[in-house]
């Protein structure tokens, strides 16, 4: 695998057809991309209907499930194209920039969304998650596979379509990018990401930082953290 010594993000970048996020997602691929089996992970460690915020939540795909299973749904999202098709209630903004009044029973960051941005930025996202997470409740992180890219160039089945993932080459000690596409049919999407890898040691140390710390696991899944506001915090 090629290295590259300095650890420099190339920045988002995503390629048409359709509307691109602010973060390289395009909007219709994620339109084609069914929710997966997150929520019935999540559904597993919560209440029934509980509160939750779902940060970055894209097209909606895991808060319109969510919301089937019973839970009180709300998304947060920049890319106003992606929440053109929320079906919850929504709010447009950053996620390291949100202050809402209220509080939730669950703020969820799925997708793995803390791996694909810096250590600084990964710290304001928890600082989110505390700040809008009710004092007895939970935050609950999907974590980046350390391994997802190790077999690249691999393609694989992506419901009625073809993954794959290619050009991986590494960054610094903790980083790694790649390029991803998705075929269905005539239709081809490919989007560049960067990964940092978060081990077990460096997300305690930002969730002690941001006011939480770690409560295990949701059935014992590593890649699936659940975190909980730590004692003396506001």
């Amino acid at each position: 695998m090629p290295v590259v010594s300095n650890l420099v993000s190339p920045g988002p970048v995503g390629q048409r057809p359709g509307k691109i996020a602010p973060d390289g997602s395009p909007v219709e691929l994620y339109l084609r991309l069914s929710s997966g089996p997150a929520p019935a992970i999540i559904d597993k460690a919560l209440p029934r209907r509980a509160s939750i915020l779902d940060l970055g939540c894209g097209t909606g795909a895991v808060a319109h499930e969510l919301r089937r299973l019973g839970h009180i749904v709300t998304g947060v999202d920049e890319c106003a194209e992606m929440l053109e098709h929320v079906r919850v209630p929504s709010i447009r903004g950053r996620i390291e920039e949100l202050r809402l009044p209220d509080r939730f029973d669950a703020v969820i960051l799925a997708s793995h969304l803390l791996n694909p941005v810096p250590p600084s930025m990964r710290l304001r996202y928890l600082r989110t998650c505390r700040e809008h997470v009710r004092d007895d409740g939970r935050v609950l992180l999907e974590m980046h596979d350390p391994n997802a890219f190790a077999d690249a160039p691999l393609e694989r089945s992506c419901e009625d379509g073809v993954m794959r993932i290619y050009d991986v080459v590494q960054l610094g000690d903790n980083a790694k990018k790649a390029t991803l596409s998705w075929t269905f049919g005539d239709r081809s999407w490919t989007q560049q990401v960067t990964v940092w890898h978060v081990g077990p040691a460096a997300l305690d140390r930002d969730l002690a930082a941001a006011g939480l710390r770690r409560d295990g696991a949701i059935n014992g899944e590593p890649r699936w953290v659940i975190a909980v506001p730590a004692a003396g915090t506001p």
